[in-house]
């Protein structure tokens, strides 16, 4: 059984033998006997007579009872006979385990040599062992040899070589162990093979090595002696071993040879090492007894002293627990102190085949689902044979008579072979145990070792077990083929550990068919499968595991299987309650470091052992059970126990007071603490304690100080004993002014002088010591400016005595204030030039002053520019601030303020800060030409740098500003480079427009005000216009030629004329013939005319208002070339000219030609005016015409009396005939209607452009139709007729109603003033009337909230009132339900009025 299965077999065992649950799932599951591991044999004991065999078997608990057979044959083959069970002459056979005797005379040992094997088997299905070859060696109790003797030189390192029994095939022992013995009884090592530190003989020099042979590394005068070397066999018991015996001489002569560099000649250097054996190892012997390190395959290799899992060293040896594959390697041993000083051991590690297969040990399938499992058997080393794969113990059967659907095929790979066993479907029948065997011919030594280590001599090569290699193996698997809902059979409960437990696992059994889907929850979270606080994994196809990396809390741990019955899903669930607990410490209460126990438990009159332990934070989820223990007995003294909760942290804390009586013995003691839940105990911790006893030391006496304060003196007891440890504490204490006699709480320890008084053998001493040897040994100073207080006390193992007397406060002058005056900061105050320094709170602590009131914060201030410093020697020492500086400040002025603090002893070094008073608007920045850079589309300011200081306050930014002439913002430019003086910042706004007026500002800011310069005005300069676009319209006629052309938009400044450059050839009256062209102008087509020396440009049309009406009309000119010729068409403006724009110009034409036709005007028929009006462009004249007209004609015959002067009945006439092409070509023709035309019926007319020249006229031929409808004029008489006729009455009946309106408004005006005219009221008359001759006016009304009228009962009414007096009127008043039965009514007691204002007069 491997080790990573015996936790799970461990954690099996502990559940009752079948309990109910685990029967009935036992039922269920078809386990074989090997559902955890298969059969293995194991040698137990071999002495050369008895040996014992056991069959190793992981059974788990809900596996059905299995039974053991016993197996044995001579061969290899393994067709041997049954053991019978029981006892018999030569075997013992109990169940797994089998015992054999060879007896006393070995008669019967031919007949116990070979093979064994056992077979574990149950109702579901059995498992063999694997085979263990019994084979008896051969010893010898002594070897009658001489014991050799060596001499060796004082400070040689020497090897004592022992003759030993060649190893062979025949005779090889199973393992051997050492123990070595100097003399008599000195033991140096006798744990097999292994020197660790702590076990080292004469410092380690003593060395066993990997050849049996000792070594003794620089050799002294202590390693005289006899050594002897026992060697014996693992398993046999004393009596069979071999005996060798040497000896060593050193010699008094130094040793004057090389000890560079290991023992080499002595060992070798190839080592096979058999995989799983215990204890493989080698050795690297240094000649000098030096400090050695490993190295593998290059990289250094770190390894552990103590006892490893893998592998573990020592000093000399390298050791390898159970070698794996994985250590094969080249290994070095390296000499710290010489790097270059090594030996190299190669290392390969063989063994039985290896079978790697992709299944577990179990495979659950249901029925009718394939199979398939695959294992790679290879070896290396041996020629393997086909692997054997069995069913039950039997070979497979591959042609479908077995009772079972499995087949079996193997492949050739790589060292060996792949073995395949599959199923298209599984049966419930297919339950069983499959098994893959791999096996190859045993190996010679010489075999083994010239396969692992080609060429190389088998004496070369250290093999340590070749004779027991195995040389078969062996993988099962139990597949259980089945149907079952989802089921946990175990795991769930509470489970009790320590908080900060490192991998804690929780193991869940979810068995079910098919394979459930798993899932873990912490608290209802669920706990996916890469959570890095978890590692989830699965055994067995049945045992789930949770490792929690670091318990930190409870938690409740729910797993959840899932699969289906009958398509519906089947869920289980159960839940592990894991319960934290605080572990256990030992400390005292509120001390979170945990300090550890004084180890001392000093005992006198008084004094008790107290230990102490707790769990932090109150977690008292446990019990804390302390004992005591002297050495292994329990103690029985009296004892205190309790416990409480620490009020300041919330630990809790378990003690334990043992009372001890007064003694002068020493002795041990220990404390153990126990926490214990539910029964269990969690955690156990111990603490030993030495205790001392005696009576309490003797009080010092007569302490007192001398004349200079500095040396304190008393009388003490000594112990005559130097064993006994002792000393004189002197306590200390500090008042300051206005204090008392120091309290209990303000003494602390100044120092101890050692050899106070204890209680044997004293003697009475004078000691005498300075306050500067007592405060060192603490690290402490006497606090200056205090009084100061001392006494003392004696101290030793037993106690501490009572306090001497107290000497009285010496008072210490002033020192120095300790620490600077700290966070001193300058700060504006606002609207003045002064500035307010601060500073932190000075510290009282750091006085040092026994005065405070002497004490006094000095402030100097100096202000930029000014020589006189401000100073204020003696500010208050609480002060925290001080407004200081001259009002009259420039603003943002720098100021330079330094702060300290004094006392009578002196005073602190000064704090120094710099700052500035107000910021203030910057002063207004000047602006003029000289800083301003034009170009036609940008203009640039250039600003001088600037300083804080110019700007009255932290730098801000730069920026300018550019407006059009009408006030319009246009661009804008901002940096917050501030550039240092004498530079400038350049600031440019781009997109501006050539020869434009522009006006531009600057405004420099700081951080909290801007100011701007005036307004500047600047023009940026013209630049070349732009191009005339394009088309340039051509017209030609018999006389003369027209150009026309869009205007330029873009001129880019004062506009000058436009150009038209002909060729050279060109001729013409109107040309000017100077053969030159503008400087300006002379570009692109024109360029290279002006280069022919024939460049020609219009004569006689350079007046401005010409060219910008952009079309041109001159006699037609001549050319001598033939065919058309280019023309440039120029705009001018002041100082540039622009691109030319080209045009063709054919001048060709046919004589006498007609024009061609026009296009169709554009008409408008204006039928309120009895109008037409018609325009025409360039693009609608036909060619060769020189001048256009309209044709108007009325296609419907108007009546005979109408004349309308327009040609009737289609004839027509023109209109609006243009003498010239440049002539306005737009107008307006009256239409007058024919007097005999039919009123209200339309007149139609059609209009068609004509073309005309010299030679005759063309119109268009589709003509723009205008239909106009005559209404006659209407006469004055029609229009009198009109009004009289229909609403005449209307008029009338609207007069009437706005007489009846004004009627009303006067009567509603009349009632309002009668209503509202002014006249007294009755209450004032009754005021005035009845009111004291003494009483000015009436009081205002208190708080008596009477409301009624006042009037005297024994005066009657002045005048008759419709209101009775007394009485209020009850629909005018609505306050007279509050009245009450005051006999005056009407009137406050105070005589105010609170009732109705009731009018005398009614209307």
């Amino acid at each position: 059984m491997s080790p990573s299965q015996l936790p799970l077999l461990l954690l099996l065992l502990l559940l009752h033998p079948f309990p109910p649950f685990l029967v009935n799932a036992a039922e269920k599951l078809p386990f074989p006997p090997s559902v955890l591991s298969i059969p293995h044999l194991k040698l137990i004991e071999y002495n050369g007579r008895d040996f014992e065999l056991q069959c190793e078997l992981g059974i788990a608990t809900i596996t059905q009872p299995v039974t053991y057979r016993w197996f044995y044959s001579h061969t290899v083959d393994g067709t041997g006979k049954e053991l019978p069970a029981g006892a018999t002459e030569l075997h013992v056979v109990a169940g797994p385990k089998l015992t054999v005797s060879a007896q006393a005379d070995w008669q019967f040992w031919d007949d116990l040599t070979g093979y064994y094997w056992c077979m574990a088997e149950n109702v579901h299905g059995k498992s063999t062992s694997n085979l263990c070859w019994v084979h008896k060696t051969t010893g010898s109790k002594s070897l009658n040899r001489d014991t050799p003797e060596f001499s060796v030189a004082s400070g040689q390192s020497v090897r004592l070589q022992f003759a030993h029994t060649p190893v062979t095939e025949e005779s090889v022992p199973l393992d051997v162990s050492f123990e070595v013995i100097k003399e008599s009884d000195t033991v140096i090592n006798s744990e097999k093979n292994e020197l660790v530190p702590g076990r080292r003989f004469n410092g380690g020099r003593w060395v066993i090595a990997r050849n049996n042979d000792i070594y003794v590394l620089e050799a002294q005068g202590e390693d005289n002696g006899l050594h002897v070397q026992q060697r014996f066999t693992e398993f046999s018991a004393y009596d069979d071993f071999m005996t060798q015996e040497a000896s060593i001489i050193v010699t008094e002569d130094p040793f004057a040879g090389d000890l560079t560099g290991f023992f080499t000649e002595d060992f070798l250097t190839k080592y096979l090492f058999v995989r799983n054996r215990k204890h493989s190892w080698f050795s690297c012997i240094p000649k000098k007894h030096t400090l050695v390190s490993f190295r593998k395959d290059g990289e250094p290799l770190e390894v552990p002293y103590e006892k490893d899992k893998y592998m573990t060293r020592a000093d000399y040896h390298l050791f390898f627990e159970r070698p794996r594959d994985s250590d094969s390697g080249r290994y070095q041993c390296v000499i710290d102190e010489h790097p270059d000083q090594t030996v190299t051991y190669d290392v390969k590690v063989i063994g039985e085949p290896t079978i790697v297969c992709d299944f577990q040990m179990m495979i659950i399938r249901p029925p009718g689902e394939p199979l398939r499992m695959s294992c790679d058997v290879t070896s290396p080393l041996m020629d393997l044979d086909s692997p054997d794969v069995f069913v039950d113990d039997e070979p497979i059967v591959v042609d479908g008579t077995a009772n079972y659907t499995l087949s079996s095929s193997s492949t050739r790979i790589t060292d060996g072979y792949k073995v395949v066993v599959e199923s298209r479907a599984v049966r419930e029948e297919d339950t069983c145990v499959v098994r893959i065997h791999a096996h190859a011919p045993r190996l010679s030594k010489q075999e083994v070792i010239s396969r692992s280590f080609r060429g190389v001599p088998a004496e070369q090569v250290f093999f340590d077990d070749y004779l027991i290699l195995e040389y078969e193996s062996k993988q099962e698997v139990s597949i259980a083929v089945f149907v079952m809902p989802v089921e946990i059979l175990g795991g769930g409960g509470e489970f009790n550990v320590l908080m900060g437990s490192q991998n804690y696992r929780l193991v869940m059994y979810v068995v079910g068919s098919p394979i459930p889907t798993i899932e873990w929850r912490q608290d209802d979270t669920p706990i996916p499968s890469d959570h890095p606080d978890f590692t989830q994994e699965v055994k067995y196809s049945a045992m789930y595991r949770l490792y929690i990396k670091n318990v930190e809390r409870s938690a409740n741990y729910t797993i959840t299987g899932t699969n289906f019955e009958n398509g519906q899903p089947i869920k289980a669930s159960r839940t592990a309650s894991v319960i934290a607990h605080q572990p256990i410490v030992f400390g005292y209460d509120g001390d979170d470091r945990d300090a550890q126990l004084s180890q001392y438990a000093i005992i006198s009159e008084d004094k008790t052992i107290e230990c102490r332990a707790k769990q932090r934070e109150g977690v008292n989820t446990g019990e804390l059970v302390i004992s005591w223990y002297r050495g292994d007995n329990v103690m029985n003294e009296p004892r205190e126990n309790g416990h409480f909760v620490d009020e300041q942290n919330g630990h809790f804390i378990q003690f334990s007071r043992l009372r001890l009586p007064v003694t002068e013995t020493e002795e041990t003691v220990t404390c153990q603490v126990k926490l214990v839940v539910a029964g269990t105990t969690l955690q156990t911790e111990q603490f030993e304690y030495t205790v001392l006893g005696g009576p309490k030391p003797r009080t010092p006496q007569d302490l007192q100080l001398d004349e200079s304060g500095q040396q304190l003196s008393w009388r003490s007891w000594r112990s005559m004993m130097p064993d006994k440890w002792m000393a004189d504490v002197v306590e200390h204490a500090v008042t300051h002014l206005g204090e008392r006699e120091p309290s209990d709480e303000q003494w602390t320890v100044l120092g101890q002088v050692l050899g106070g008084s204890t209680s044997v053998k004293l003697q009475e001493t004078d000691v005498q010591v300075t306050l500067a040897e007592l405060a060192k040994q603490e690290g402490y100073e006497l606090e200056p400016g205090a009084d100061h207080w001392f006494r003392a006390y004696s101290r030793s193992l037993h106690g501490d005595s009572d306090f001497s007397n107290q000497v009285e406060g010496v008072r210490t002058p002033d020192a120095p204030p300790s620490q600077q005056v700290t966070n001193l900061q300058i700060h504006p105050v606002p609207n003045s030039g002064l500035i307010n320094v601060t500073w932190d709170r000075y510290p009282e602590s750091a006085y040092n002053a026994y005065d405070p009131s002497k004490c006094c914060i000095k402030l100097r201030v100096t202000i930029a520019g000014e020589e006189d410093m401000i100073e204020f020697d003696c500010l208050d020492r609480g002060s925290t601030g001080k407004v200081v500086g001259r009002p009259d400040t420039p603003a943002y002025t720098l100021h330079w303020a330094n702060v300290l603090f004094e006392n009578q002893g002196g005073q602190t070094e000064a704090t120094f800060q710099e700052g500035y008073n107000r910021i203030a608007a910057p002063p207004t920045p000047l602006l003029d030409q000289d800083m301003i850079d034009v170009t036609p589309t940008s203009i640039t300011v250039n600003v001088p740098a600037m300083g804080d200081s110019d700007l009255a306050g932290p730098f801000g930014y730069y920026e300018v500003v550019v407006r059009d002439e009408e006030g319009n913002e246009v661009g804008r430019a901002t940096s917050r480079e501030r550039g240092q003086a004498p530079d400038t910042v350049p600031l440019t706004v781009d997109g501006l427009d050539p020869f434009s007026e522009y006006e531009v500002q600057l405004v420099v800011a700081n951080d909290q005000y801007s100011s701007g310069s005036d307004p500047l005005p600047v023009s940026t300069p013209s630049t070349q216009p732009a191009a005339v676009p394009e088309p340039v319209f051509v017209h030609v006629y018999p006389d003369g030629v027209v150009f026309k052309w869009e205007p330029v938009t873009e001129v880019n400044g004062r506009f000058e004329n436009y150009e038209l450059r002909f060729p050279a050839d060109v001729v013409s009256p109107a040309l000017n013939q100077t053969g030159s062209a503008p400087a300006a102008a002379a570009t692109g087509a024109g360029e290279a005319a002006a280069a022919g020396g024939g460049g020609r440009t219009v004569s006689g049309y350079t007046d401005e208002t010409v060219f910008n009406a952009t079309e041109l009309l001159f006699p037609r000119p001549s050319s001598a070339a033939e065919g058309p010729f280019s023309v440039d068409v120029i705009c001018h403006n002041s100082d540039f000219s622009s691109q030319p724009t080209s045009t063709n110009v054919d001048l060709e034409m046919p004589p006498d030609v007609l024009p061609e036709e026009p296009g169709v005007a554009d008409v408008q028929c204006v039928e309120g005016e009895l109008r037409m009006s018609a325009s025409w462009s360039h693009e609608q004249w036909g060619k060769f015409a020189e001048w256009h007209s309209l044709l108007v004609v009325m296609r419907r015959p108007p009546p005979a009396n109408t004349t309308s002067g327009l040609g009737e009945g289609g004839e027509g006439r023109r209109v609006c005939e243009a003498t010239g092409l440049l002539d306005p070509q737009t107008c307006s023709v009256p239409l007058e209607s024919a007097a005999a035309a039919a009123e209200g019926e339309p007149t139609e007319y059609e209009v068609f452009l004509v073309a005309s020249n010299q030679f005759g006229s063309t119109q268009s031929s589709q003509s723009v139709p205008c239909n106009i409808t005559y209404i006659p004029p209407i006469t004055e008489m029609q229009e009198e007729g009109d009004r009289g006729a229909g609403w005449w009455w209307l008029p009338y009946l609207l007069l009437l109603m706005l007489l009846l309106l004004l009627l009303l408004l006067v009567l509603l005006l009349v009632v309002y003033y009668a209503n509202n005219r002014s006249h007294q009221y009755r209450v004032a008359r009754n005021e005035a009337k009845y009111r004291p001759s003494d009483v000015q006016f009436l009081p205002l009304k208190d708080d008596t909230h009477c409301f009624a009228e006042f009037v005297p009962d024994a005066l009657p009414p002045v005048a008759p009132s419709s209101v009775r007096p007394g009485l209020v009127d009850v629909d005018n008043d609505s306050f007279v339900q509050f009245g009450d039965d005051d006999d005056i009514e009407g009137y406050g007691e105070d005589g105010s009025f609170i009732g109705a204002y009731v009018n005398d007069y009614t209307i």
